[in-house]
């Protein structure tokens, strides 16, 4: 009957802890991230650049979708999004056009909100018991907010509006638009204006611009003194034996 009851707890410790150290998904996706913020400036001026860089951050985003745990209907929306995404982009580039290339911001946008969206709700507001893996969704989506708020950016950029939305372009007029040719500079002001850096080299102009970097300043401080003082709480105030147990 002991050995029996013994057996069965150790069952149950293993299947406990498995997916525990199986589900550690957002760590993948967090050095993809990373990888992508080093070797996107050093590639993207190649004539292949542009799309292995929108390619990673398809796969990042499908890839954080699905470690957040999205319903399949949701993680399939998401896949078609992201295969549409780089048809548009592999029509627009084969076509030489920038007609419709505010598709191809729109499009990138709504995939990065969704992966956001199932990241924030699934694996960070809703922790109670907070692990490696919680700490590791919570960080990639700090990352992703400035992601998603930096697509705004570059959507607002080639709308062309007078006044400007910015005080210098973030990307070239002259040259082909292209998502990844004007997120660089939208991706650096918007961590900028998220951890409200603010070096002062470019400047919101447009009333529309001003109104999303303060809504984008006032959320990354809120998302450092509440979201994440909250995991790291719960991540401290477990009991002693949970760090031998998750190894």
């Amino acid at each position: 009957m002991r050995c029996s009851r013994m057996s069965g707890d150790a069952h149950t410790e293993r299947t406990t802890l498995l997916p525990a150290a199986a589900r550690s998904g957002f760590l993948p996706v967090l050095l993809l991230l990373l990888g992508l913020y080093l070797v996107g400036p050093w590639v993207v001026g190649k004539p292949w650049g542009q799309s292995a860089v929108i390619a990673g951050a398809c796969l990042m985003l499908v890839l954080a979708a699905r470690a957040a745990g999205g319903r399949r209907r949701v993680l399939l929306a998401t896949q078609a999004v992201a295969v549409t995404l780089l048809a548009v982009h592999g029509l627009l580039r084969a076509a030489g056009s920038t007609r419709w290339a505010a598709v191809e911001d729109v499009l990138f946008a709504f995939l990065v909100l969704v992966a956001l969206t199932l990241t924030l709700r699934n694996k960070v507001l809703r922790a109670h018991q907070v692990d490696a893996d919680e700490i590791y969704a919570a960080v990639t989506a700090y990352l992703l907010l400035g992601v998603w708020w930096a697509s705004c950016y570059a959507f607002l950029d080639s709308l062309h509006l007078d006044p400007p939305a910015f005080s210098q372009d973030l990307a070239a007029r002259d040259a082909a638009h292209d998502i990844a040719s004007n997120f660089g500079a939208a991706l650096y002001y918007s961590y900028v204006t998220l951890t409200t850096l603010g070096y002062g080299d470019i400047l919101p102009v447009h009333r529309i611009a001003r109104s999303l970097a303060t809504l984008e300043a006032l959320t990354g401080q809120l998302y450092i003194a509440v979201v994440m003082a909250r995991l790291i709480t719960l991540y401290t105030s477990r009991p002693k034996g949970a760090d031998r147990r998750g190894d």
